[in-house]
């Protein structure tokens, strides 16, 4: 990559994240001054970073890190952190957008505590990180609602960075998330939210992100066919072996879920196109986790032969006892010629 691309690519993403906060500032400056009588609107702008243990240190696995208030205010007169949930595993430390924030495991998200108050923020798009001198950025709209109290609801831009450390050895990542844009109330308590989908880039519109071996041999991500948006997960069959890619999400012991997913086939015979949830003790397992770590799985059906998009659903799906992660398995069986085809799209692990 030349000097000159760097240079563009930096004003492009320079560019872009203005443009993120100005519609962030806009977006929350409209709605408190055009909002109707009786709205009780509070706009804010607020930044939270924190640093990670020496990131060779971090064992694999789940890592909570708490994010104190830096810049800005969630709530005028009152200091805030937010404490957030990274993941260490093979392809390096990632944060998650799922964590528990209150009593019912409903609200999931990044966590933030202003007093004795509790907020849940829901990213509810995350956009294509961007890798700019070792600095990953990423950011988007999302939701963010009151835990209890006077039932105070809104929205905000979230803009968030991770550096990573020159000396892995001795430093830590350094996580920073900047939040703007408004809460409200408007009359009485707000309705629980909008059910939130556990699985990340579940249309594959941000290519395989997210998902391991979505580019593996004989799997692919297709703009020729699609459930919806324009993407999908394209696999191959072979007669050798099965193909899967997969995506895991963290859960608890009880954890509720309803699952499903389109999928489309061509020519597969055998066991054709398969969607399953396999329960683990751990994160961050292998891609072939070890035998002894696989408690269960529940399949959401198969799809041989040739059919247009089919929905593969399973409902009230309860994670075992010592599950700590799921495994959402899209995958085609070993196809006796060889010759078929299959592709998924719209994968959903939802908390009803």
């Amino acid at each position: 990559m030349t000097a000159k691309w760097r240079s563009r690519r930096l004003l492009f993403l320079v560019a872009a994240l203005v443009l993120t906060f100005i519609a962030g500032a806009a977006a929350s400056t409209a709605y408190a001054i055009l909002g109707s009588d009786g709205v009780d609107a509070n706009q804010f702008n607020v930044t939270y970073a924190g640093v990670t243990d020496p990131v060779d240190s971090i064992p694999n696995g789940i890592l909570t890190l708490e994010l104190a208030e830096v810049d800005g205010s969630f709530s005028e007169g009152q200091s805030s952190h937010m404490t957030v949930d990274l993941i260490n595993t093979f392809v390096g430390l990632n944060l998650l957008t799922d964590r528990v924030c209150d009593a019912t495991g409903a609200s999931l998200g990044w966590c933030v505590q202003v007093g004795a108050q509790d907020w849940a923020v829901m990213p509810q798009v995350l956009l294509s990180p961007v890798l700019v001198n070792d600095v990953t950025l990423m950011w988007g709209p999302g939701y963010v609602i009151e835990l209890g109290g006077d039932g105070m609801q809104g929205l905000a831009t979230y803009r968030v960075t991770l550096q990573k450390p020159d000396d892995p050895a001795t430093e830590g990542m350094v996580v920073t998330i900047n939040l703007d844009g408004f809460i409200n109330k408007v009359g009485g308590p707000t309705s629980d939210p909008a059910p939130i989908n556990h699985v990340q880039n579940p249309g594959f519109e941000d290519g395989g992100a997210f998902w391991e071996r979505a580019s593996n041999g004989g799997r692919s991500i297709v703009d020729d066919q699609s459930h919806t948006g324009s993407h999908s997960q394209q696999m191959l069959a072979s007669n050798r072996r099965l193909m899967i890619v997969h995506q895991e999400v963290l859960v608890e012991a009880g954890d509720v879920f309803d699952a499903s997913a389109w999928v489309k086939t061509q020519d597969l015979d055998g066991m054709g196109a398969l969607v399953e949830l396999v329960w683990l003790t751990a994160a961050g397992l292998p891609n072939n986790p070890p035998w002894s770590s696989v408690i269960g799985s529940d399949a959401l059906g198969f799809v041989t032969g040739t059919n247009d998009w089919t929905q593969l659903t399973a409902t009230g799906i309860t994670a075992p006892a010592g599950a700590a992660a799921v495994r959402v398995n899209l995958m085609i069986g070993e196809d006796d010629v060889g010759e078929g085809s299959a592709w998924f799209d719209d994968i959903a692990l939802i908390t009803p």
